[in-house]
């Protein structure tokens, strides 16, 4: 059980990082503004498109559901995801000069990769929650993962913010 309650903490940990806000957050919209001259509603726009997966997330759960991947249902998913969302960071991280749909398709990969490990994750929550009697127990430990990760990002993404060189 102990396995699988560090299983949901750590998920919700990465999620809270990487999807939206994220630690890049502030920084993004820092570079958006002042880089990239965005007005509060192109950026607001901007944002909105970029968090659109985040809707799908009953058409992600029916995918999960229906298809294996690699022979495994949840596994191949997470390492799929992952293994996605942190090849578009890196490579999103070289470009100097972003083009407005570079970023924004970027970041649509991204919120896809994390939503859809946010539909696994709660699935893992509830088969392996059940089986085990302990469904609000795997909850609990993924918010606690979320609050404390929310917390640590915004205090990262601050100190990121201001010592980055965003231009």
């Amino acid at each position: 059980m102990r396995k699988l309650i560090f299983l949901m903490a750590m998920f919700y940990f990465i999620q809270t990082y990487v999807s939206n806000p994220g630690i890049f957050s502030i920084s993004l919209e820092l570079y958006l503004k002042e880089n990239l001259n965005f007005k509060a509603a192109e950026l607001t726009a901007f944002l909105s498109l970029a968090a659109f997966p985040w809707f799908l997330k009953p058409v992600l759960g029916l995918i999960a559901d229906s298809f294996t991947l690699f022979g495994y249902r949840l596994k191949s998913y997470f390492i799929v995801c992952y293994s996605v969302a942190a090849i578009v960071l890196f490579y999103l991280s070289k470009f100097l000069n972003y083009k407005n749909y570079i970023l924004l398709i970027g970041l649509v990969v991204i919120s896809v990769c994390i939503s859809f490990s946010d539909v696994l994750t709660d699935k893992l929550m509830v088969v392996e929650g059940k089986l085990r009697g302990q469904v609000s127990v795997l909850q609990a430990s993924q918010w606690a993962a979320r609050g404390l990760g929310g917390a640590l990002m915004y205090y990262l993404g601050g100190w990121v913010a201001q010592n980055a060189n965003l231009s």
